[in-house]
């Protein structure tokens, strides 16, 4: 429609169902509970939106927000010191946001998001800055701030322009080169079969094709030829370039941070 960004992801945070950081699955079960206030503080950290495309031919909805739901789950409890707020839902609808605590987290998780959900399209924005918590904890219903607000307008542009991930921290040319790079990628996994996108996500976790061959109940020739379909060796030295650039940008970051 014609909402901006900003009014989407405010509309998110007025939408939130989840309230506090508890388990999607379990809401009686506080995960987090760091960065306790009893007046609105504001945090240099990276807010994170994203949302899923439905598909009824695809997925069911229920079916899709039990995934979602799930993916999350696993996603705060692998990565529990990545974040300062964990990944939640709003209540009935295929979207997520959250608070990481750099920019370079935010591919990973997100592939991951990409990978679980495939062939369903996945979205997301991220944005380093100024967040605002007003709860003690804090709360998903009372996140603001104007690193949302920037996420909000990003993620509208990656949807326009059928984007896995867009990132904007402190160094333009950084942002530019590691977005360019996210949308070569993902131009790739858009041309993976299921078995690879299986096959990959798989061997991510294992390391070992036998491993993955077992899981699947396939010959480990099988798991080689996926691999190889879906690009995996320039896959794997693309994810590592991203790896060696960003530390630089989290240096940089903090450097500037302290001139201040």
């Amino acid at each position: 429609g014609s909402v901006s960004g900003a009014d989407h992801v405010h509309a998110l945070i007025r939408k939130r169902s989840v309230h506090g950081y508890r388990d999607p699955a379990s809401p009686g079960q506080v995960l987090y509970s760091g960065m306790a206030t009893t007046t609105p503080s504001v945090i240099s950290a990276v807010a994170l939106i994203g949302e899923v495309d439905e598909d009824p031919l695809i997925m069911d909805f229920d079916v899709l927000q039990e995934r979602l739901r799930q993916v999350l789950l696993d996603l705060n409890r692998e990565h529990r010191g990545t974040f300062a707020a964990p990944l939640v839902i709003p209540g009935g609808l295929p979207e997520f946001v959250g608070v990481i605590q750099d920019l370079g987290s935010a591919y990973p998780l997100t592939r991951t998001l990409a990978e679980t959900l495939n062939p369903l399209s996945v979205r997301v924005a991220a944005v380093s800055g100024e967040i605002k918590f007003a709860a003690d904890p804090p709360n998903p219903d009372q996140m603001d701030g104007p690193a949302f607000d920037a996420a909000g307008e990003l993620l509208y542009l990656a949807r326009k322009e059928d984007r896995l991930l867009l990132v904007r921290g402190e160094e333009p040319s950084l942002d530019t080169m590691a977005n360019a790079l996210f949308l070569v990628l993902y131009r790739d996994m858009q041309g993976w079969t299921e078995r690879q996108c299986e096959v990959v996500r798989l061997y991510r976790r294992y390391r070992r094709q036998a491993d993955v061959a077992e899981e699947l109940e396939i010959s480990q020739q099988s798991v080689s030829s996926s691999l190889s379909g879906a690009g995996w060796r320039a896959l794997a030295e693309a994810e590592d370039s991203l790896r060696r650039v960003y530390p630089q940008f989290t240096h940089e970051r903090g450097r500037k941070s302290g001139k201040k």
